[in-house]
């Protein structure tokens, strides 16, 4: 079922978090042709993967899985006057 409603990279985030993984095909379903560059920003963003692989299965088909290996962790940030009234309390 293609995806409709929210970014590419939205979508994988979310199959990546369900699955732990994600495959070129599976993307290729969905009209996602840039699955690399997609893995490329994700990690720019502080997802971690482990080494893709090819998968092999029936004859000549073959297919691309990406692994998640660990998601950002989230950084909380405090606006000055915040951390202005704990420092004075």
């Amino acid at each position: 079922m293609p995806i409709f409603g929210i970014t590419q990279k939205k979508w994988v985030i979310e199959q990546l978090k369900q699955n732990g993984k994600i495959t070129r095909n599976e993307c290729l379903v969905n009209y996602i042709t840039r699955l690399g560059a997609i893995i490329c920003d994700l990690k720019k963003d502080g997802y971690e993967f482990e080494y893709g692989e090819y998968l092999s299965y029936g004859t000549n088909k073959k297919d691309y899985i990406y692994r998640l290996k660990t998601t950002p962790k989230k950084i909380l940030s405090f606006s000055d006057q915040a951390v202005e009234k704990f420092v004075n309390l």
